[in-house]
């Protein structure tokens, strides 16, 4: 009997329950040119509603029995290479979305609706890159570089470059990057932000040249056009660089070399939608499937990482002194219990400070990470707080338009006259932003230039360039900000520091809160003394003698490393664990509970009656957040091993869950998804 060709095809629309790849039989007039990667249009269902599809794999079969024929062939050039074709397999059972899910996602939607034939082949000669400037290493900068040459040579294992805030780490990437250039190999170079994208384009197309295509650019934040013209450059071949964001790490880009992920510790390189992944992760499988190598660069390492690193897992390289003339600042705790005026944010002593680095023509940088001006609003009188309607959240007080706003789903309402509960004028505003810090250094030091960053300034233009380079160019002689200001920023003048509040995010609802304290200090001290002048670092907080404060001031990250594995250990959390979530959410509080439990039932008897494996459930309970943008919010938290055996489980879990006819009737009014080891609280 003769064979007939088959695509085995992901389809678009379907549920997880019914994700698989289907069989198709391939019309003879375009048998010769369907492979691996190409969409096509094909019939469905019981009604042949035409759908989009993605052919994952290409087989003969006799038997077709009642398979149906692709009505349309999409592409004239394959979309996907295998790959990444690989990767979008192996994100869709790590991540619990549907194979169609991961291609939507990492495909732009601009590409997605450009005409076919405009969609470019891969050209298969590699385009030479220029060297331009040499790169100069001192001798410890040189000794990590060998280091790393060694282990891009001969170890597969990831690596680990830990290397103190103005360490000259960037000299040694450009000199790891010509290496692989050099040998032939592409590079993909990942920062955590799109405000330090320029900053690293203009490093980069300092020292490596060649046609203008050789360094292309990938983020979230870019025009159509632009991602447009990005895209089809390293697609077919002509980019030798691709630095972007964490979606970068999609990159079509062929004969991939390396990966380095810079500030490998930052959260943001875990998406909060579908498919939920975490960049390192994806780096980490793309690399072990195109035989490349992984490079992750911090100098406030993720502790997952960092414990990787000691146990052997990861291969460790370490630089410990700054470069050149540069010392590390001088950091002094300031007790603000014992500050005069309770009710002030500014230490008299960071006053003091910051006039004096004004006089002689340097640069201050203030950190508080809280943007508005006052940060809830209470009634005195009966104790009421302002909520958010939408959301079980705090109002905040944004003087510029004279309102009140939620920092969660942006809602704003016109500031009250008087208590909605009881009525009275006894309003009082409390607590303090980035606004307010700036109204009240207009008022002390009015002489000052004051530059602010945080999400409320910083538009979808992408005024940040403007505004650091304004900066690094003086027009500015203070910056004050949120985290934005405290990653990868090089100010050669900045000469003083001050983290305001240093305490305030100790406790939050987050196992990893000590983390992210000691790394926002550590990061944004990192910013000043970074040329020739000394720098200077003030933190004021109410717990002067807390550990994590201490650690921080004295930049000793190892010790802080093993006081916090400590306590990770014994409790079970990553990473000794894995953190399953499953979030259910909906605009009918009972029903969200009750499909909460109704999963936690299931997924108890899916369990029990499966081969043993390590894992604890915690019971259904309220999200952090209870309400949200107007849904109601609960959650199942898993400790796991996120293996096979326990992926199987879930997905078992969740069919059950998904066919059951109780479930059905909440179509549409309860929602639900999985979030392997998520980064933000819930």
């Amino acid at each position: 009997m003769k064979k007939i060709k088959i695509a085995k095809v992901a389809v678009k629309g379907t549920k997880f329950n019914f994700d698989c790849l289907y069989s198709y039989i391939v019309p003879e007039h375009f048998s010769d040119t369907i492979c691996e990667g190409y969409r096509v249009k094909i019939p469905f269902g019981r009604n042949n509603s035409i759908r989009f599809g993605l052919v994952f794999s290409i087989d003969f079969e006799e038997n077709t029995g009642n398979f149906k024929e692709i009505r349309e062939l999409v592409d004239v050039n394959q979309i996907l290479d295998l790959n990444l074709l690989d990767m979008a397999t192996w994100l869709a059972k790590k991540y619990f979305c549907t194979s169609y899910e991961v291609f939507d996602f990492i495909v732009p939607n601009v590409i997605k609706r450009m005409k076919a034939d405009l969609i470019p082949s891969r050209i298969n000669k590699l385009e030479k890159v220029e060297f331009i400037k040499q790169i100069f290493l001192n001798k410890y900068q040189e000794l990590v570089f060998l280091d790393l040459i060694d282990w891009y040579k001969n170890q597969d294992k990831p690596s680990l470059f830990f290397g103190i805030t103005g360490s000259g780490k960037t000299f040694v990437l450009l000199k790891i990057c010509e290496f692989v250039l050099r040998n032939n190999k592409n590079i993909i170079f990942m920062v955590p932000e799109i405000s330090l994208i320029e900053q690293t384009v203009n490093i980069f197309k300092e020292y490596f040249g060649g046609n203008e295509d050789v360094i292309c650019v990938l983020h979230s934040g870019m025009s159509g056009s632009k991602r447009k013209k990005e895209w089809c450059n390293i697609k077919s071949g002509k980019a030798r660089i691709v630095i972007g964001t964490r979606s970068a790490v999609f990159a079509p880009l062929d004969n991939l070399g390396i990966i380095i992920m810079d500030e490998e510790h930052e959260i943001v390189y875990k998406s909060e939608t579908t498919p939920r992944y975490h960049a390192r992760e994806v780096a980490y499988f793309r690399c072990k499937n195109e035989n490349a190598k992984l490079l992750l660069v911090s100098a406030t390492p993720s502790l997952e990482s960092f414990y990787f690193a000691k146990t052997g897992k990861y291969f460790l390289c370490s630089l410990d002194k700054r470069f050149g003339k540069a010392v590390l600042p001088k950091i002094k705790i300031i007790n603000m219990e014992k500050n005069k005026f309770k009710d002030v944010l500014l230490s008299e002593e960071l006053c003091e400070k910051i006039k004096k680095k004004f006089q002689k023509g340097e640069q201050t940088i203030l950190l508080l990470n809280r943007r508005g001006f006052h940060t809830f609003v209470k009634c005195v009188a009966c104790n009421e707080v302002l909520f958010c309607k939408n959301c079980n959240i705090s109002l905040n007080y944004h003087k510029k338009i004279d309102k009140l706003k939620c920092h969660y789903c942006s809602t704003i309402y016109p500031k009250p006259k008087s208590c909605p509960k009881c009525e009275k004028d006894k309003l009082c505003f409390f607590g303090s932003g980035t606004q307010k810090i700036e109204y009240e250094i207009n008022n002390l030091m009015p002489e000052l230039k004051i530059s602010r960053v945080d999400s409320d300034n910083i538009n979808k233009d992408n005024n940040y360039k403007k505004i650091f380079e304004e900066f690094r160019k003086k027009k500015y002689d203070l910056m004050i900000g949120t985290r934005m200001i405290a990653k990868g920023l090089n100010f050669e003048n900045v000469t003083l520091v001050g983290v305001l509040s240093a305490d305030q995010s100790l406790y939050d609802w987050d196992f990893r809160s000590y983390e992210h304290t000691f790394s926002l200090i550590s990061q944004v001290s990192g910013r000043c003394g970074r040329g020739e002048k000394p720098g200077e670092v003030i933190i004021q907080t109410f717990m002067e003698n807390h550990p994590v404060i201490n650690f921080a001031s004295k930049q000793k990250y190892e010790f802080f490393y093993e006081n916090e594995i400590k306590i990770r250990k014994s409790l079970l959390y990553p990473p000794f664990s894995d953190i399953c979530l499953i979030g259910f959410y909906g605009e009918n509080k009972e029903k969200a509970n009750f499909a909460c439990k109704f999963f936690y039932n299931i997924l108890k008897e899916e369990i029990k009656s499966s081969e043993k494996i390590p894992v604890r459930i915690l019971s259904p309970s309220p999200a952090v957040l209870e309400k949200a943008f107007n849904k109601f919010r609960f959650k199942i938290i898993i400790k796991c091993k996120n293996s096979k055996k326990f992926r199987n489980i879930l997905k078992k879990t969740l069919i059950k869950y998904e066919i059951n006819e109780i479930v059905k009737r909440l179509k549409g009014s309860v929602f639900m998804f999985v979030d392997m080891n998520p980064m933000v609280v819930f």
